[in-house]
């Protein structure tokens, strides 16, 4: 038996002998027209995707850095939410072992939540990532995360 409790699902693939038809087809029953995605080289087939949740992340960029030990850390993420925003930006670790492995231990995130003025219009983008994250109506906007450790709890905002 298969369960599909935890499994994100990225894409589906529709395998048809004619894209043109399929995407009439598509169109006429849901009410959305796929855009041309293009042509896988060497393969001798092509796509149309409807995959867009609504969210643009923008564009990505590299980033390194090197350790107090030598290792060099490599990145990619996008910039869009960086200036100030409270939806997550993306990072892509790639090759790179992830830096939390060898961050020093003890601290537990117990909660995590979103303060905003004008709660559902943020519900949209972070549906459209995926973020089960609750928004609590508020005057200011913060992201808010109750953390714990050997010497107690606190909230981070």
């Amino acid at each position: 038996m298969i369960t599909l409790d935890h499994v994100l699902i990225d894409h589906l693939v529709y395998a048809v002998p004619s894209l043109p038809a399929a995407v009439t087809d598509v169109e006429e029953r849901f009410g959305v027209r796929a855009q041309a995605g293009g042509r896988h080289i060497g393969l001798g087939t092509r796509n149309a995707l409807l995959r867009s949740r609504g969210y643009d992340p923008g564009d990505a960029v590299d980033g390194q850095r090197t350790t107090p030990i030598g290792t060099v850390l490599r990145w990619r993420l996008t910039v869009k939410q960086m200036a100030g925003g409270l939806a997550p930006f993306l990072i892509s670790w790639g090759d790179t072992e992830h830096p939390a492995r060898s961050a020093p231990r003890g601290l537990t995130l117990e909660a995590f939540h979103i303060e905003h003025p004008d709660p559902p219009s943020l519900a949209p983008l972070l549906t459209a990532l995926g973020a089960d994250v609750e928004i609590k109506p508020t005057a200011g906007a913060a992201l808010v995360a109750r953390l714990s450790g050997p010497n107690g709890g606190t909230v981070l905002r």
